[in-house]
């Protein structure tokens, strides 16, 4: 088998309905003008330069996700220095399908192109 390493090949998950097993829970792939690429869920965030370990944020609201959120907020960057990553089982279960609209915020449905 050949597991390449840009996780977001396939493409975007809730348009094609195809999931993304390689993505890093806390994360979700997303489609722009650029290429697909990994972004961060609500209530989750990653390093700069940094797509493979997502944490969960203390408060959601701290870390909207998606397109211009998806990096942790410089006053979390020492919160995150001693935690681990996100594992499967912090990410809410209305994110195990992808494919359903309601499960999206409104970013994730401009990004996707969806209506």
């Amino acid at each position: 088998m050949l597991n390449l390493s840009q996780p977001c090949v396939p493409g975007c998950e809730a348009k094609t309905q195809i999931r993304c097993e390689t993505c890093p829970p806390g994360s979700t792939c997303g489609c722009g003008a650029n290429m697909p690429t990994p972004l961060s869920i609500p209530g989750f965030c990653h390093l700069k330069h940094n797509y493979t370990c997502y944490y969960r944020c203390p408060r959601q609201s701290q870390c909207p996700g998606g397109p211009s959120s998806s990096r942790c907020p410089n006053s979390l960057l020492n919160y995150f220095a001693d935690k681990p990553c996100a594992s499967a089982e912090d990410v809410p279960q209305r994110w195990s399908k992808p494919g359903s609209l309601k499960s999206h915020p409104r970013w994730m449905k401009d990004v996707y192109d969806l209506k």
